[in-house]
């Protein structure tokens, strides 16, 4: 990307965190910070501006600038928007982000990613690639919340989209869509992947003999 404004990072923040015991998964920290603190610095230091938050509702925005503020994290600057209501779970995240920000490329993670990588970003977002979707690609599947987009290809996709289809259906619904391994990536790629969806797999984070990967996008 040679244009830093040509790119928006995009943070889902719409989850109900039901398999996470202790409640919303955002606010659960690593390293003393809130999950969703760390990803936001992450995408912003990898885009050089604050990402699109996606929420259901505006309630959930205010409760989410409400408790990061508390936590001490700035929140004059952040952006949120709403999902769009047609599609369910993350698809409504990625299809609310395109609608609100006339950014070219989107950068689409979760809010439950806490090792999400500044190094791993910068390199989705410099690969020399003009396919609708860039995606890293492990043994377990493609890994649609830590990838590229093109905005207008998103939009393009969303007549023909299911309202639950998922993310891995706009996957097969663009034009084109490139995926990268983590063989091909830094070596932080495959950390960054990282995400949580229970207390175990926080814990397995802390302790850094203990390796957490769990993909369920």
């Amino acid at each position: 990307m040679t244009d830093d404004r040509s790119i928006r990072g995009v943070v889902l923040a719409g989850g109900e965190s039901s398999r996470f015991a202790d409640g919303d998964k955002a606010f659960a920290t690593v390293g003393n910070e809130p999950i969703l603190g760390r990803v936001l610095d992450a995408v912003s230091t990898a885009t050089d501006r604050q990402p699109l938050v996606m929420v259901p509702d505006r309630d959930r925005g205010e409760s989410i600038a409400d408790r990061l503020g508390g936590d001490g994290y700035p929140t004059e600057n952040l952006s949120f928007a709403v999902d769009d209501e047609r599609f369910d779970g993350p698809l409504g995240g990625v299809m609310g982000a395109a609608r609100s920000c006339d950014a070219e490329w989107l950068f689409v993670t979760g809010c439950d990613m806490p090792l999400l990588d500044v190094d791993a970003v910068r390199w989705i977002l410099d690969a020399d690639s003009t396919a609708d979707a860039l995606v890293p690609r492990t043994a377990g599947g493609r890994e649609p919340l830590h990838a590229r987009y093109r905005r207008a290809a998103i939009l393009d996709a969303s007549e023909e989209l299911h309202a639950s289809g998922g993310l891995h259906a706009l996957l097969g619904e663009l034009s084109t869509v490139e995926d990268v391994t983590i063989d091909n990536g830094p070596s932080t790629l495959e950390r960054s992947l990282t995400n949580v969806n229970t207390v175990a797999a926080l814990r397995a984070i802390d302790d850094p003999g203990t390796e957490a990967r769990q993909h369920s996008n």
